[in-house]
């Protein structure tokens, strides 16, 4: 039996995916922000559902489909590297540390915004909520955040520096992004003897 031809997901659509997913979740970023500006209790009270919902979008789609909206639209989807449907213990780890990072933050911001003042938060300036709230922040905070940032960074970096465009949680997880159809490079190095349709037709037409 011929094994499966895999057709590993350029870096640009998986870049694509995510932003269009990102665009998914921009109702719900509005909403957690105005709630963040308005009523620090409204925003402790969905701050950990917000972070789950987010997260579990990601595991459900994975799981459930092999993709999300993101990844439909662009013609990619997850899978094992043998290029068969994930589990869901895979569909789990791929989202397993940014599930830490979202227990993380909700750690460090959910007393505070538990306990901080009411009267007169609403009225005050984005500067002075933002240095209010840093003045509570536990000292190991900050190093989370930028723990967080190089994770968020070094998984673009990684997609770009290997073959198969694996990002880290891909390696958490066992899996592999891949695209529905083989773009004209993977076409060429299937059949380097195959002619590129488009660039004869230009030819014709000079």
């Amino acid at each position: 039996m011929e094994p499966k031809k895999l057709y590993y997901a350029a870096w640009w659509r998986r870049f694509l995916a995510f932003w269009i997913d990102f665009l998914v979740f921009i109702p719900l970023m509005v909403f957690q922000t105005k709630a963040m500006q308005s009523s620090p209790r409204l925003f402790a009270a969905i701050l950990i559902p917000v972070g789950f919902i987010m997260t579990g979008y990601w595991i459900y789609c994975h799981g459930r489909w092999g993709k999300t909206i993101g990844k439909k639209l662009t013609g990619t989807y997850v899978a094992t590297l043998d290029g068969n449907h994930i589990s869901w213990k895979q569909a789990f780890l791929r989202s397993s540390v940014d599930i830490v990072f979202v227990i993380i933050a909700s750690i460090a911001l959910l007393p505070i915004y538990l306990t901080i003042p009411v009267e007169g938060y609403a009225e005050l300036s984005p500067r002075d909520r933002f240095e209010l709230i840093k003045s509570s922040w536990p000292a190991w905070y900050p190093f989370c955040n930028n723990a967080q940032q190089i994770w968020i960074w070094s998984e673009f970096i990684v997609i770009l520096t290997n073959k198969r465009r694996r990002a880290l949680h891909d390696y958490i997880a066992g899996t592999v992004v891949l695209q529905n159809k083989p773009s004209r490079r993977q076409s060429r190095e299937e059949d380097p003897h195959r002619i590129d349709t488009s660039k004869e037709m230009k030819k014709m037409k000079l």
